[in-house]
């Protein structure tokens, strides 16, 4: 696909594609992911089995990590504000 094609797809659009792929071939269908966003349910239907970060690291296979430090700093407590250009 072109930029411009890609411009003018939208959610649906994508979701709605996917779907029709998946449905065209008849075969069982596998879904993986680490980072499910919101079409992930709409294109594959609910899980049926859930695997958390947090079970994995009790089972070992993860190991865990501490907390980012969070530095406050002017710009993240007030953020960037931009006035209306004059002519």
């Amino acid at each position: 696909m072109t930029e411009e094609e890609l411009e003018f797809r939208d959610q649906n659009d994508y979701i709605s594609q996917y779907r029709r792929v998946i449905d065209y071939f008849d075969a069982a269908c596998l879904g993986l992911t680490a980072t499910p966003a919101l079409h992930t349910t709409d294109i594959f239907g609910m899980p049926i089995f859930k695997y958390s970060y947090s079970e994995a690291v009790l089972d070992g296979y993860l190991v865990d990590h501490e907390p980012p430090y969070l530095f406050k700093t002017e710009l993240s407590q007030v953020g960037i504000t931009f006035e209306k250009m004059r002519k």
